[in-house]
């Protein structure tokens, strides 16, 4: 009986090892589930912010090429009302006067 008895004690032992053992290769797998998912995470975020940057770059060039625009055509306006306006100006009457100076009979 001694001999029977010590070998249940070894085999529920075992069966107690094994589960242990079980669980931790179960644990394993899920960590390294983990790991393999936090490091895709990881490139896509590398990803992104690699996007970003390049989209940083391309609004700062579009804003320029308006800029440039913009001031293009602010000058070539500038000009054309230079060219084409003859502004005059009384020191007696004001322009409202002056026209209506005009029309009276």
């Amino acid at each position: 009986m001694d001999n029977t008895e010590e070998l249940k004690k070894i085999s529920r032992r075992l069966d107690t090892l094994q589960k242990t053992t079980d669980l931790m290769m179960g644990d394993r797998n899920i960590l390294e589930d983990i790991l393999s998912r936090l490091s895709a995470v990881e490139n896509a975020l590398h990803l992104n912010k690699d996007h970003q940057t390049e989209m940083q770059k391309d609004t700062k060039a579009d804003i320029l090429d308006v800029k440039h625009a913009v001031e293009d055509k602010v000058e070539e306006v500038q000009l054309n009302i230079a060219d084409n306006t003859v502004i005059l100006k009384s020191k007696n009457q004001s322009m409202l006067e002056k026209i209506t100076n005009k029309f009276k009979p």
